[in-house]
């Protein structure tokens, strides 16, 4: 990373790395997620492979609020097709 920190492998690997190690103490969704960002500015937005290293360290962010409620399926009663 010193030596080329505008390295797009080497960030998405350590983005990963961080993301999804099995040891809790070096994973770090933050810096993963921080790092991800930087690939994805430094691809101009123009990869849709990014949005995938963009999600990994998602679930170790501790950020509920990115969860969308399920909706409820409407009942038979509530179908929009009826039967006349």
């Amino acid at each position: 990373m010193q030596i080329d920190p505008d390295n797009l492998h080497v960030l998405i690997y350590l983005a990963q790395v961080l993301a999804s190690d099995e040891n809790p103490k070096v994973r770090d969704g933050h810096t993963a997620f921080a790092l991800a960002s930087k690939a994805n500015t430094l691809t101009g937005g123009a990869q849709p492979a990014m949005l995938d290293v963009l999600a990994w360290p998602v679930p170790n962010l501790g950020v509920s609020t990115m969860r969308k409620k399920p909706r409820r399926r409407p009942s038979s009663r509530q179908s929009q097709w009826h039967d006349e």
